[in-house]
């Protein structure tokens, strides 16, 4: 019940299973699935700020002015910006495998 808090989200129907208690036709808080739930919007953020601090990353390492990834993750030159785009790329496919 604390993780459903700490997302922001509502008690909705779609945190529960139907029939909280055997015969029951309601949706209770005793009946919370919230463990087989993924967070989309939050690993879409995740992945749009591992992007952002690879460019960024990248851009003071070689004192340049970047708005996006050159020519792809292999263009980068600043290791730490290489991490963080392969971070990127790996949240993205987790992302891309599930929806």
């Amino acid at each position: 019940l604390a993780s459903v808090a700490e997302t922001g989200w509502d008690f909705s129907s779609r945190w529960s299973r139907r029939g909280g208690r055997i015969g029951s036709c309601r949706y209770g808080l005793n009946s919370s699935e919230v463990t087989r739930v993924l967070p989309v919007d939050l690993n879409a953020i995740m992945y749009r700020f591992e992007l952002n601090l690879a460019v960024m990353s990248e851009a003071v390492a070689s004192g340049a002015r970047l708005q996006s990834i050159p020519r792809g993750v292999q263009a980068l030159r600043d290791p730490q910006a290489r991490a963080y785009a392969a971070a990127a790329a790996r949240r993205r496919r987790a992302l891309d495998a599930l929806f």
